[in-house]
This record gives structure tokens, C-alpha cells and sequence, in this order.
């Protein structure tokens, strides 16, 4: 008696399966819709002021990347006039369009400025609730239409609020492997860089290498938490067999949705020129990021029953 063993879809099924499943619950796009809304036509957020205060040593950690003052005074200009909201959104986990910068932003003169280091921290934290909290909602609705599971709005609570808080116990869990096993490592790169600053780019470049890896690896531990509600640690360990058994697949749909939300962000970033393309972005945006967040879902759903 032959074994029939489950199919493994290319990376182009993984899509249109996401796609499919968000279109079982297209609904769930009210929520990245109503928070694409906000982030455009909400009072921006200005980290000017702090970022004055704090020139010196913006253009020394600049000068890490590049050595010319004209583009360092660029990216300076570009974090002072950047609208924060989304950048301090650490814990968000949904499609979310960004925003023009704040002098191409309507009202951008009423920008709610931080001047204080308190005021950015109080607001970190409420940010970064809000965002995980509504993360949590949209994956778990989503989740649950990628596996074909019927809707219990009784549950829906309880089991948005555990993911939640399962996600936040991947966060810590990340961020306290960071710390304790780069810590040292960054000591000795800070020596290095002080007594050989030509060597900057080059320890810089084997930091990025690092944490570019490290999240190709974790990365998809936040689907296992949605999917199967298992603990932020065997998350972790599945999320990695995972990828370890899949790596170029999965480095293939991490591109796929890197191109697709990049290509898309320059279109969104074009329509507000006109009437109509505010709300054609913010809508666009939710449907193209949620199609894709499902995708991550089915392929680590099928990846992991293999």
C-alpha cells in the first residue's frame, strides 16, 4: 500500500493560498485599514527636536556608514522630517503603509513634537501596546482562515489576548538573547572600531550579516505562536528547524514580499497626488500586506506538517 505523502506548493501557490484564505475573511482588512487611515490623515508624529539635541552624535554614528558630511547632513534631514509613528511601532506584525515624509504631509506644520526623553519612552510603550494588541487580533483572524477554522467570536478574546502575550514573550526572549550573547561581542567591536576606524564598515557589515540571519531564522516563530499557540521558546526552535529544512523557499518568499511591498510602497507613495489615491493607498496597502501576511502563514502551516 503506497503512502501518499502531502504536496509541498511552490512559492507562487504559497501566495495565491494566502490570498485565498485572506479572501475567506476579507473583513479582517478593516483593522490594517483602519490604522493605514490614521497614519495618513492622523496628526504625524516629529522626533525633531530630540534628534537637534542629539546632531553630535547622529553624525558620528553616520559617519560609521559614510565619510562625505553632504550625505550625512541627508540622512540626518531625512530622520528630522520623517513621520515616527511607524518607526517606533516595534511590535507591530501588520500591513501598514508608510507615510510620506512631513513636509509632503498635510498638516505637517501641526506635527505633534517630542522634545523630551520621558515623553519618548511613555510614548514607545503606549505605541508598541497599541500595535501589538491589534497585531494579535489580525493574525489570529487570519490564522484562522488559512487553517479553514470556523470563526468562534465567543473565544476570539481570550485567544487574541494569548497570542499577544505570547508575541511580547518572543520579543523579550530575542531581546534578551541579543543582550547577553552580543553584549560582549559588542564591547570588543567598540574596541576595535576605536583602535582601528577603518575597520567600522567592515564590523558593522558582520553585525548587519547577523541580525539578518538571526531573523531569516526566528522569523517565523510569530506565525507557530498564531497557528499552533505554543510558547515563545518552541516557537523559536520550530521556527528554525523550519527554515533550516526550507531555507531557500522561505529566503525566496521573505524576497517575494520584500520586492512586492517595496514595488507597491513607491505606487503609494505617488498616489496621494490625487483626490482619490489617499484612500486607494490605504486600502491597497492592507489588501496587498494582508494577502502577503496570510502567505507567511500557509507556508509555515505546510512547512511544519511536512
Amino acid at each position: 500500500m503506497s503512502v501518499t505523502k502531502p504536496q509541498t506548493l511552490s512559492l507562487i501557490d504559497t501566495v495565491g493560498a494566502g490570498y485565498t484564505a485572506l479572501h475567506r475573511r476579507l473583513w479582517v482588512l478593516l483593522i490594517p485599514v483602519a490604522l493605514n487611515a490614521y497614519l495618513w490623515l492622523g496628526k504625524p508624529l516629529s522626533l525633531e527636536p530630540l534628534l537637534r539635541r542629539a546632531r553630535v552624535g547622529l553624525v558620528r554614528v553616520t559617519g560609521i556608514f559614510t565619510g562625505d558630511p553632504r550625505i550625512q547632513e541627508q540622512i540626518i534631514e531625512l530622520l528630522q522630517r520623517a513621520d515616527a509613528r511607524i518607526a517606533l511601532a516595534w511590535l507591530n506584525f501588520m500591513p501598514l503603509a508608510s507615510v510620506a515624509t512631513l513636509d509632503n504631509r498635510a498638516g505637517a506644520s501641526s506635527a505633534w513634537a517630542i522634545y523630551n526623553w520621558d515623553e519618548l519612552f511613555l510614548l514607545l510603550a503606549v505605541i508598541n501596546l497599541a500595535a501589538l494588541a491589534f497585531s494579535g487580533l489580525f493574525l489570529n483572524i487570519l490564522g484562522g482562515a488559512v487553517r479553514s477554522e470556523c470563526l468562534a467570536p465567543s473565544g476570539i478574546t481570550r485567544s487574541t489576548l494569548l497570542a499577544a502575550v505570547r508575541i511580547a514573550g518572543y520579543a523579550l526572549v530575542i531581546t534578551a538573547g541579543i543582550a547577553l550573547v552580543g553584549a560582549p561581542f559588542l564591547a570588543l567591536s567598540a574596541l576595535l572600531i576605536s583602535w582601528l576606524p577603518g575597520s567600522a564598515l567592515v564590523i558593522v557589515s558582520v553585525w548587519y550579516g547577523l541580525f539578518f540571519w538571526a531573523y531569516i531564522y526566528t522569523g517565523f516563530a510569530v506565525e507557530n505562536i498564531i497557528l499552533h499557540r505554543v510558547n515563545p521558546l518552541a516557537a523559536i526552535v520550530n521556527s528554525v528547524n523550519v527554515v533550516r529544512r526550507n531555507l531557500l523557499s522561505a529566503l525566496g518568499l521573505l524576497a517575494i514580499n520584500a520586492i512586492v511591498v517595496a514595488g507597491f510602497g513607491v505606487v503609494w507613495q505617488r498616489l496621494p497626488s490625487e483626490p482619490w489615491g489617499v484612500w486607494l493607498a490605504i486600502i491597497g496597502s492592507a489588501y496587498i500586506g494582508g494577502g502577503l501576511a496570510a502567505a507567511r502563514l500557509d507556508f509555515f502551516n505546510r512547512r511544519l506538517a511536512h
